[in-house]
């Protein structure tokens, strides 16, 4: 799994990282839903950045924000409709 960060240059120019995790078996938070007109909707959750990756997105409104990664050993959890409802 991986995904992609913009990082602001000094001169203004926009460096893309590629972050990608070696456990395989992790995936992104997110929620998702229909829209009336039949097709779905899907948002990745973010949270504050770790230190490294505030770095590396350093820039926008969204600045210093990374995507949820829930673990293998946490993933029922997040798909249990009872817990998060």
């Amino acid at each position: 799994m991986s995904y992609f960060e913009w990082q602001m240059q000094r001169s203004g120019e926009k460096h893309k990282f590629k972050i990608e995790f070696i456990n395989k078996n992790n995936f992104f938070g997110g929620i998702w839903g229909a829209n009336s007109n039949g097709t779905t909707w899907v948002t990745i959750v973010t949270q504050v950045a770790n230190e490294k990756t505030a770095e590396i997105h350093n820039s926008g409104d969204n600045k210093h924000r990374q995507p949820i990664i829930i673990r293998r050993e946490n993933q029922d959890a997040w798909l249990d409709l009872k817990l998060n409802t």
